[in-house]
């Protein structure tokens, strides 16, 4: 399906229902290292990379997701080198290119996107802030991975203030 082999999950809903597709109809998954989402939040100590989200129900872990820093339809792969620990709201918003992470892990915000509400507080005053070190420097995010995400993802320069 053209939406698995070229878009993340995060896309498809929007994607399907732009064009007037129903999404279920259409929704399949493609197969992927169970051990990835395990993998990546343990290596953030089930936190968000961006903002320190964490929350949980009966120790389950809830609204922190392993995102592909280089999209797993891409090729990228189910490593620790290439995922990031994120809260629900910044790895959909990473996925859309509205921020990235550059290869020194500082986080820079597209001066081409605005908000509202919380917006400042929730997307840019992360801008020019580190994203978290993991918990072993041998799961820091790969600089090839990080680079593809700039220069495929990301959408637009830095602002230089907010």
């Amino acid at each position: 399906m053209v939406l698995d082999n070229h878009f993340p999950d995060t896309y498809h809903s929007e994607l399907l229902q732009a064009v007037g597709l129903n999404v279920y109809a259409f929704r399949r998954y493609k197969k992927r290292d169970p051990e990835f989402r395990k993998k990546v939040l343990s290596a953030y100590n089930e936190r968000c990379a961006v903002c320190g989200f964490q929350a949980k129900i009966n120790d389950a872990i809830v609204g922190v997701e392993a995102a592909h820093i280089k999209w797993h339809q891409a090729s990228g792969p189910d490593t620790e080198e290439n995922g990031l620990a994120l809260c629900s709201l910044h790895h959909k918003l990473f996925d859309k290119g509205i921020f990235t992470v550059k290869a020194d892990r500082m986080i820079e915000v597209s001066g081409l996107a605005s908000g509202m509400g919380p917006y400042k507080e929730l997307v840019t005053d992360y801008h020019q802030k580190f994203v978290r070190k993991p918990s072993s420097l041998i799961y820091l995010p790969d600089e090839k991975f990080m680079n593809w995400h700039v220069r495929e993802v990301y959408k637009g320069v830095a602002c230089s203030q907010f």
